[in-house]
């Protein structure tokens, strides 16, 4: 009977990793690739194709681009429909070792919630189509602690070997892996796992991490270089903590906390909160399943702690981990004893999948009495909950256009030099463009960038007589091009390349040119204080273009003619200031 049971179970997680396999196969015809590191991970990925090598320093770890090189090769060569079936399969695939380690340590009937939950978070569903570490990390991780829950009940050698080798792949596709590592150790001394057993698994599962920190002491002098590096990256070339105020600090504080929450909806967070400290109180968590809640507090911790010191972006990709790592015990609700609460719980679930899709366009921050934590609410909606949406599409009507155009001109070219824009639109034009990754020319998007690299782009020219060319009136790029007449000139490191050319498209600041004997030249970039400078300025700024997006969507009128109002307001505001003055 157990046995039948047991075949059943097994037959209903077959069916439902098949069911959602199918289900996000079929939605990738409306699928774009919206996010800059994606994108950024497909071309490095493409590029270790055209010239392999062994990557054994750096800042970002490697195996996620050598994940991503495999996919681009089995399917042919695409740059967007490969790596985004092998990221959506091996999102499935988590399915597997999260029912079976639930199944194992909590309880089978609850096991289904746990992956149902997990699967349906609309961070987890979006990334999915995304060539970013997350989702395949959260894969690795979940066989690592199936491996590790086997080696608990059997002391299998072979259990220790496997937990090893699937904890020395996740310590190569993303840092927060490397905690998880000692916590993991720590959690199989507290099982009172073999110390042998132990040993094993934490000799294979140094073997990335070892090899990583070898190679950047040889490099560079650090073992823990990626890390400094990533805190290069946010914190000076990004500046993200200038001008944190005291709005910020709240925003970075609440961010994770509301994200998890969002993620498997309020209702399901603060079911299980309350339920959880009752079994505590009532002491009925097992000593196990004590242990096992170690790895979501310390993550919690380090989240908020790295959130707070601009260490960590307040991007909800990042929340998969602690999705993962809270997921088993969502089993718990299995057991509430209402049927009716129960579906209750899963009906909010559902909802709160079908509600991510326009969760931007509520204001649900109208509840909180406090204004400075509303406006923080405000600010998380319209800043980033169009990252919660579960199909990742790019939603500016006008970039639309531009990559439809980009498209068409593309025959007679032989190169894109793509000028940054925003990071939201820059990298999915590129990726979506059809040039391969050696043929596009990008422009650095960090805000304390000054200037770009010129003598790569004086042997991107050498190589690329006739590029398509997309131009931003407010980039550092500016400083590198002019034009008269119908001349465009670009200073390289060792010469000025001229050219003839043709304007393709030309509004609020953004243009795409053509080289061209005749043709359309007039290429005017906004003065200050203008209209036209004001709609550049907020299509260029992600949460005041969204508000604008929101503000449309109330008044049921064109973004454009939203844009139109906004701009002319904050001109007349600009005026008023000057004439006081």
């Amino acid at each position: 009977m157990d046995h039948l049971k047991k075949l059943l179970a097994d037959r209903k997680i077959w069916v439902l990793f098949i069911g959602l396999l199918i289900f996000k196969l079929l939605l990738l015809p409306w699928v774009e690739v919206t996010d800059s590191d994606a994108v950024s991970r497909v071309f490095t990925a493409e590029e270790l194709i055209n010239e392999p090598r062994l990557v054994s320093e750096g800042v970002w770890l490697p195996l996620h681009y050598y994940f991503t090189s495999l996919s681009i090769l089995l399917s042919g060569g695409s740059l967007w429909y490969g790596p985004m079936i092998f990221h959506v399969l091996i999102g499935a695939l988590t399915i597997f070792p999260l029912y079976r380690f639930t199944a194992r340590e909590f309880n089978e009937r609850g096991a289904m919630w746990a992956v149902i939950i997990y699967v349906l978070s609309p961070v987890v569903f979006r990334n999915s189509y995304h060539a970013l570490a997350g989702v395949p990390n959260a894969f690795f991780i979940m066989m690592v602690m199936d491996f590790m829950s086997r080696l608990r009940h059997s002391g299998s050698l072979k259990d220790a070997v496997y937990a090893g080798v699937f904890m020395t792949i996740a310590c190569g596709f993303r840092y927060e892996s490397w905690l998880l590592f000692a916590l993991f150790t720590g959690m199989l001394l507290l099982f009172r796992v073999s110390i042998k057993r132990i040993a094993i698994f934490w000799l294979i599962g140094m073997l990335f991490p070892a090899f990583w920190m070898i190679g950047n002491w040889i490099a560079h002098h650090d073992l823990f270089y990626g890390l400094s590096g990533a805190y290069h990256w946010n914190v000076i070339m990004e500046d993200v903590n200038a001008g944190v105020d005291l709005t910020e600090k709240i925003k970075r504080i609440v961010f994770f906390p509301l994200s998890w929450l969002l993620n498997i909806s309020p209702l399901v967070g603060v079911t299980l909160f309350f339920v959880g400290i009752a079994r505590h109180v009532k002491r009925k968590l097992p000593r196990t399943q004590l242990i096992l809640v170690i790895p979501f507090l310390v993550m919690c911790v380090v989240f908020l702690y790295k959130s707070y010191e601009g260490t960590l972006l307040d991007q909800h990709r990042f929340t998969i981990a602690l999705l993962l790592l809270s997921a088993p015990f969502l089993s718990y609700l299995a057991e509430l004893k209402s049927r009716v609460y129960r579906t209750v719980l899963i009906m909010s679930c559902l909802g709160s999948f079908i509600f991510s899709f326009n969760a931007m366009f509520f204001e649900w921050e109208r509840i909180v009495p406090q204004e400075r934590v509303r406006n923080v609410f405000k600010a998380i909606r319209l800043e980033t909950f169009a990252t919660l949406q579960p199909i990742p599409r790019q939603t500016d009507p006008e970039i639309r256009n531009v990559m439809k155009l980009i498209e068409k001109e593309k025959n007679g070219t032989d190169g894109l030099i793509m000028d940054f824009w925003t990071w939201e639109s820059t990298y999915c034009m590129a990726l979506h463009s059809g040039f391969s990754q050696q043929d596009i020319f990008l422009i650095d998007g960090a805000k304390n960038s000054t200037k770009i690299n010129e003598e790569d782009l004086d042997y991107f020219l050498k190589t690329h007589d006739k590029p398509l060319v997309l131009l931003s009136c407010s980039s550092h790029f500016r400083n590198n091009y002019s034009i008269a007449g119908n001349e465009f000139s670009l200073t390289t490191l060792n010469n000025v390349r001229k050219f003839p050319f043709d304007v393709k498209y030309s509004k609020d600041g953004m243009h795409v040119i053509a080289f061209s004997q005749t043709g359309n030249t007039e290429i005017n970039c906004p003065q200050e204080e203008t209209i036209d400078y004001y709609r550049m300025t907020i299509r260029r700024n992600l949460g005041w273009y969204n508000e604008i997006k929101f503000k449309a969507y109330k008044k049921s009128i064109t973004i454009d003619e939203m844009l139109e109002k906004d701009s002319y307001l904050l001109l007349t505001i600009s005026n008023k200031k000057a004439l006081q003055n």
